[in-house]
């Protein structure tokens, strides 16, 4: 019973983005809401939730967040980066411990978009523009479903946009 209700009033803590989440506190005032990522308390809360719930949605938002928190290449001070490194290193070795080494394929619809080829760990970007395929991809009845497929091992992570 105490569990469920720690993970409610966490959840209910939280603020998330399309891409990105953290965990606020209202202080007393009620006026005033601040990351709590800041302290080693908050920090803790990535890695508990790693712990307590590792098929979460909310982990990897987390730790963009956590990520995106950083100025100038690092946080605060000498025990922010302590804390969310070791936060880090308990996400990268529980969800990135695969090399990677797979093909990501596309489609619009029925129609084949593209594949990019992912080996070993690398911050390489591609680029796959819609354009030469949007107009195959629409049906008589509207637009067409996207759909991306991953064959291989490690992670894939994507990000679609429109103009």
């Amino acid at each position: 019973m105490q569990v469920e209700a720690i993970r409610r009033f966490l959840n209910n803590q939280v603020t998330e983005t399309a891409g990105a989440a953290h965990f606020t506190d209202s202080y007393s005032d009620g006026a005033y809401n601040t990351a709590m990522f800041g302290s080693p308390f908050g920090w803790s809360l990535l890695d508990a939730l790693i712990g307590d719930q590792p098929k979460s949605d909310l982990i990897p938002k987390l730790v963009r967040g956590l990520l995106g928190g950083r100025k100038r290449g690092h946080w605060m001070n000498t025990q922010e980066n302590v804390f969310i490194l070791l936060a880090l290193d308990r996400y990268f070795n529980t969800y990135e411990k695969a090399t990677p080494d797979f093909v990501a394929r596309v489609w619009l619809g029925q129609a084949y978009a593209g594949e990019q080829m992912f080996k070993d760990v690398s911050a390489d970007r591609s680029k796959l523009n819609s354009a030469d395929v949007s107009s195959r991809g629409r049906t008589a009845n509207g637009p067409a479903n996207l759909t991306i497929g991953k064959e291989g091992t490690g992670r894939l992570y994507y990000r679609i946009g429109t103009q």
